[in-house]
């Protein structure tokens, strides 16, 4: 029996039904950070500003983002169900802040429990139908000024001409121009894809409930629909390497469509619902080199290795499928002489080489 090195990814599937068991939620090599189900405002109120920054009612947009609870932020909830929408609506009469005049209402959750770095990061949610200028989006941000660095990951944005050519979604990567000073108006976009809904299904109708994620690793950013990946930003000029803040927001905006897009005011007020959100993060000890001899699923060490070693010598482990085993590794993962995987049944295994999340 040969040695079987993994220095990549490795997923076996035998009638998997629901690939969220492996990677990421609910697996055990992740702890969950921030789990909030929007039950409630009092149950929600400590992990969310509901101001830009937690200062402001605005964001370049055409809309003044109301902070106050009950009026464009609504705590819901149908059958079991509770969620919380974020409306955008048109004004008839115009809000003036900061001595600006605004047409139009949005509203934002703006991480209050501060920055992360690394991790999965993942809503459930359902998007109003279209509506010209309508900009629900769910992203994360960091900007300092002082080091002459922007950085933003669009994990989900359904708005502007993006929208408006039907049924895409756009998930895109940004970083400050390092040519000129900082300015978080200035950024040089990167983008895996485009801004394009590729690997999205085109039956799939946004306006039901939908995962929309992304595993932000060191080297890597994969980006996730229902759990499938969808785009990987493998770039490490990109890849931002410094704490971000989430951020879920219903914007009005037309600064993106080069072509002189506007808000169409007509179908306003628009919805978007949010289920849940969940920060999850690798649990590490990556200076380890991991041998076991026999595998048991209920002892083993789910943690981010330097390495692992399964079996070898007079050693002899069985991995079975049912065990749902997913093992994280910097350097290798090595199912030595003595290995076997059961396909027995439904289930997964999975292995994966990253870099340490420190």
């Amino acid at each position: 029996m040969k040695k079987l090195y993994i220095i990549g990814v490795l997923v076996i599937l035998i009638n998997v039904q629901k690939l969220k068991a492996q990677l990421p939620l609910n697996n055990p090599n992740f702890s969950t950070i921030t789990f909030d189900d929007f039950n409630s405002w009092g149950t929600s109120s400590s992990n969310w500003c509901t101001e830009y920054g937690c200062y402001s009612s605005t964001n370049s947009g055409l809309e003044y983002n109301d902070p106050t609870v009950g009026n464009n932020i609504l705590f819901q909830s149908s059958g079991s169900t509770t969620y919380v929408t974020l409306k955008a609506e048109h004004l008839t009469t115009p809000v003036v802040y900061n001595g600006k005049s605004y047409n139009y209402k949005g509203a934002v959750l703006f991480s209050a429990i501060g920055t992360f770095k690394y991790g999965y990061f993942e809503i459930k949610a359902r998007l109003p139908q279209f509506v010209n200028g309508s900009w629900p989006a769910f992203w994360l941000q960091s900007s300092d000024c002082s080091s002459n660095y922007y950085n933003e990951i669009d994990i989900m944005e359904n708005g502007g001409y993006t929208s408006g050519m039907g049924h895409l979604v756009a998930f895109n990567m940004w970083r400050e121009d390092p040519s000129v000073p900082c300015d978080t108006t200035l950024q040089s976009p990167f983008s895996g894809t485009g801004l394009t809904n590729s690997g999205v299904p085109e039956s799939a109708d946004l306006t039901d409930w939908h995962r929309y994620g992304v595993f932000w690793e060191p080297n890597k950013v994969t980006y996730f629909f229902d759990d499938a990946i969808i785009a990987q930003v493998t770039d490490a000029s990109y890849i931002p390497q410094h704490p971000m803040y989430t951020i879920i927001n219903h914007a009005i905006d037309n600064w993106v469509n080069p072509g002189g897009f506007f808000p169409n005011p007509s179908p306003l007020p628009a919805y978007f619902d949010i289920d849940y959100y969940k920060l999850s993060q690798l649990n590490t000890d990556c200076s380890v080199n991991y041998a076991v001899c026999s595998f048991n699923n209920s002892t083993f060490d789910y943690r981010v290795k330097k390495s692992i070693s399964i079996a070898g010598g007079s050693c002899s482990s069985t991995i079975n499928l049912t065990d749902n085993a997913s093992f994280f590794a910097t350097d290798y993962i090595l199912l030595d002489v003595g290995t076997t995987i059961n396909a027995n049944s439904s289930g997964a295994f999975t292995a994966y080489t990253t870099n340490c999340p420190q």
